[in-house]
């Protein structure tokens, strides 16, 4: 048999029976990590049909990590100030269906309240009250930016797969497998 007809045989052996994946995930992991995210689960398949693609499920640990991370203040004012003073944004996704891409994953996000995380002083309750109803106009444009977010990372997650995909059944790496087990074989028949 020739390298390439080898090369062809083989072309398969780098992703077949391993987790090849791995490394990707725990790249990702590592980068929403960073940002105040926890992964609980990947989902993928790939890279054959329409419905292909990755998702995740997980959630926001850390309010302000997410929030820094990806927004500056002057984006959202009053959710900044809300995360400043402690409040929350509980933000998850869950993957639901039967395909695996970016919208197969439910974006959940909760903002708290003012008065929901103020004291119970009259005063500031009525401050409370007051800053609620300016926070309330950017409750809607943040939940779609933090989905677009999220999907944008999955995408990405997709992406890497695939590029990872395509070097571990490409030639180049098929070669120096194909390269390395023969060059045994031939060491051991000798």
């Amino acid at each position: 048999m020739t390298r390439e007809e080898l090369i062809e045989k083989y072309r398969h052996v780098n992703v077949d029976n391993n987790d090849w994946w791995e490394p990707v995930y725990e790249d990702m992991q590592t980068t929403l990590d960073d940002v105040g995210f926890r992964v609980d689960n990947f989902y993928w398949t790939g890279f054959w049909s329409q419905g292909d693609g990755a998702c995740f499920e997980g959630h926001v640990y850390s309010t302000p990590k997410f929030f820094n991370a990806h927004f500056k203040q002057e984006d959202y004012p009053w959710i900044a100030q809300l995360v400043q003073m402690g409040g929350y944004l509980d933000i998850s996704t869950k993957h639901t269906g039967r395909y695996y891409h970016e919208h197969s994953a439910g974006v959940d996000v909760t903002v708290d309240r003012f008065t929901e995380i103020c004291t119970l002083d009259d005063l500031e309750q009525e401050v409370a009250v007051v800053w609620d109803a300016k926070l309330d106009p950017e409750v809607r444009p943040f939940e779609k930016d933090v989905a677009e977010i999220l999907r944008g990372y999955m995408k990405e997650l997709y992406r890497t797969l695939q590029k990872e995909y395509d070097y571990l059944t490409s030639d180049e790496a098929v070669g120096e497998y194909v390269d390395e087990f023969f060059q045994n074989e031939l060491k051991d028949a000798a």
